[in-house]
């Protein structure tokens, strides 16, 4: 593979659909449980596979959990207004140069850097959950991860990786 040009920049932000969809789908949830809370008079079981566990709670111990799923999922409905936010105004970005990585810490906080020399690299490597895939770099001061989710195209984590693995000494 040959080497790309100095610096080497990957735009690295949320996707807007996801957030939206986030949005909405725990907007939603949280709208749900609210008027299951407000509405209903009985009590909850709760059986876990099979009947080996069962909980039973009483009318007050139900609407109180309705409500703390309701809350929770608000929570949830706000990060994903936020992470839509951020999938606009953030201008985090992966920066490769010629001896060091550039990584934001997180989306949240996007100018917070984690500025990693390749020398400090002790691994690199893939991580994949169901169909999310993830660069997972240790290095001296600890750990960093680049999220395939976060790039603009799927192929642009395969191009990270390979250029780790280019510059990155590897015992």
């Amino acid at each position: 593979m040959a080497q790309p040009s100095v610096p080497t920049i990957y735009v690295y932000k949320p996707k807007k659909f996801i957030m939206v969809s986030c949005f909405v789908f725990f907007g939603i949830c949280a709208w749900v449980l609210a008027h299951v809370a407000q509405t209903e008079e009985g009590g909850l079981t709760l059986v876990i596979y099979r009947h080996i566990v069962e909980f039973s709670l009483s009318p007050y111990e139900a609407k109180l959990f309705y409500w703390v799923l309701c809350f929770v999922s608000g929570l949830f409905s706000i990060v994903g207004l936020f992470g839509f936010y951020k999938a606009f105004t953030s201008k985090a970005q992966i920066l490769i140069m010629k001896n060091e990585i550039h990584i934001p810490s997180s989306i949240f906080v996007p100018s917070k850097i984690a500025i990693i020399a390749f020398e400090d690299i002790h691994s690199v490597e893939v991580h994949q959950v169901n169909k999310n895939r993830s660069i997972k770099i240790i290095h001296k001061d600890g750990k960093a991860h680049v999220n395939q989710i976060m790039l603009e195209k799927k192929e642009m984590l395969d191009e990270i990786f390979e250029i780790l693995r280019a510059r990155v000494n590897l015992k």
